[in-house]
C-alpha cells in the first residue's frame, strides 16, 4: 500500500474516532437531560384569584368585590403561587385572561396576544391590561431557588378596564385569571395551572367605559346528564371539568376521575384596543424546553455508524498477491 493511501486510511480512522467520541458525549448529555427533565403534569385549578385596590401611596391595599372600569386592581394570588418551573431555565411564562364565564379555563390555549379565540367562539377573549394599557402576556416568573424548582409569580402590574372604549365591553359574566404556560399553543399540555375569579359586568352610564363590575369566587364549570338504564333506573352524571365524575343510579353514587369537560361561549361583541382575538396563529412561538427521547435515538444511530466506520478503518488491510 502506498504512503498516500496509508495516510488517508489513518486520517479516516482518526476522524471516525473523533466522531465516536463526540457522538458518545452528546448521547450521554441528551440522556441526562431526558432523565433530569420533570414530567409534565396535568393542568390544574391552583386556587382562587382575589382582587384588591391600593390605598393611597401607603403600599397597603384593601380587598374589593365591586367597582368600575377605572378602579386600579391588584391581582392577588395565594401565598407561594408559582408555576411548575421558572422562566429562566424552565421556559415557563405567566399569562392573564378574560373570557366568557361558560369557558372552562382548563381548555384555554395562549398565543403571543393572550388567550386564543377558537373558530366560531364569541365574546371577549382578551388578556388583562395594565393601568398603562399594556397587555399582560408572556410575563416572567422569579428565578427558581433550586434546580428545576417552581417559579414564583410576583410583581404583577396593576390592572383596570380603561383600555376598552364605551360599548366595547359587553355586559355579562366572565372568568378572569392568571395562568402558567410552557411552550406555544401547539403544545397539547401547554397550560400548567391557573387561578381565577368570576366577574359580572353590568351597564353603568356614569362609568368611563359604561360598565360596573362585581366579583365572586370562581366555580369550576359542571355538566349534568340524565339517562334511563335498561333496568329502568334513572342515571344522573355530574362532571366537574378537570376533577371528577359522579354517577348516581337509584340512590347509589359512584365517583371516577374525569378529564376536561367541553366548553361553550356566550354571545357578545368583541372589541377594545387589545389584540386578544387571535384565532390560530398565536404569533411567534415560545422556545421549547426539555429534551426529546428522539434525540437519544438520533445520537445512538450516529454513534453506531461512527463506531462501525472507526472499526473498518482500523482493520489491518489484507494484501493479496495478484502475481500468482
Amino acid at each position: 500500500m502506498t504512503t498516500p493511501a496509508i495516510r488517508r486510511l489513518v486520517l479516516g480512522r482518526d476522524l471516525a474516532l473523533i466522531v465516536v467520541v463526540l457522538a458518545a458525549a452528546m448521547l450521554v448529555t441528551t440522556a441526562f437531560a431526558v432523565v433530569r427533565a420533570p414530567l409534565a403534569a396535568a393542568a390544574e385549578n391552583a386556587g382562587e384569584l382575589t382582587l384588591a385596590t391600593p390605598v393611597g401611596g401607603t403600599g397597603a391595599s384593601d380587598p374589593v368585590t365591586d367597582g368600575g372600569s377605572a378602579l386600579p386592581l391588584i391581582l392577588t394570588l395565594p401565598s407561594g403561587a408559582a408555576c411548575s418551573g421558572d422562566s429562566a431555565s424552565g421556559g415557563y411564562r405567566v399569562q392573564t385572561f378574560m373570557v366568557p364565564a361558560t369557558v372552562d379555563p382548563l381548555t384555554l390555549k395562549f398565543g403571543s396576544s393572550g388567550p386564543v379565540k377558537p373558530a366560531g367562539a364569541e365574546g371577549i377573549w382578551f388578556p388583562l391590561f395594565s393601568t398603562a394599557s399594556n397587555p399582560l402576556v408572556n410575563l416572567l416568573t422569579d428565578v427558581a431557588t433550586t434546580p428545576n424548582g417552581p417559579g414564583i409569580i410576583s410583581g404583577l402590574p396593576l390592572v383596570d378596564f380603561l383600555v376598552y372604549s364605551p360599548g366595547d365591553l359587553p355586559a355579562g359574566d366572565y372568568v378572569v385569571g392568571v395562568a402558567c404556560t410552557l411552550g406555544n399553543q401547539s403544545a397539547e399540555d401547554q397550560l400548567d395551572r391557573f387561578w381565577a375569579v368570576e366577574m359580572t359586568f353590568a351597564v353603568d352610564g356614569e362609568d368611563p367605559v359604561g360598565v360596573a363590575w362585581t366579583a365572586s369566587p370562581f366555580q369550576q364549570p359542571t355538566t349534568s346528564t340524565t339517562s334511563t338504564t335498561a333496568a329502568g333506573n334513572d342515571t344522573t352524571t355530574t362532571t366537574a371539568a378537570g376533577s371528577s365524575t359522579t354517577t348516581t343510579v337509584s340512590g347509589s353514587t359512584t365517583s371516577t376521575s374525569a378529564g376536561t369537560g367541553s366548553s361553550t361561549s356566550i354571545s357578545g361583541t368583541s372589541g377594545g384596543s387589545g389584540s386578544g382575538t387571535a384565532s390560530g396563529s398565536g404569533g411567534p412561538s415560545l422556545p421549547a424546553t426539555g429534551a426529546s427521547s428522539w434525540l437519544l435515538v438520533g445520537w445512538a444511530f450516529i454513534l453506531l455508524v461512527a463506531g462501525r466506520m472507526a472499526w473498518l478503518f482500523s482493520r489491518r488491510t489484507r494484501v493479496v498477491d495478484s502475481s500468482t
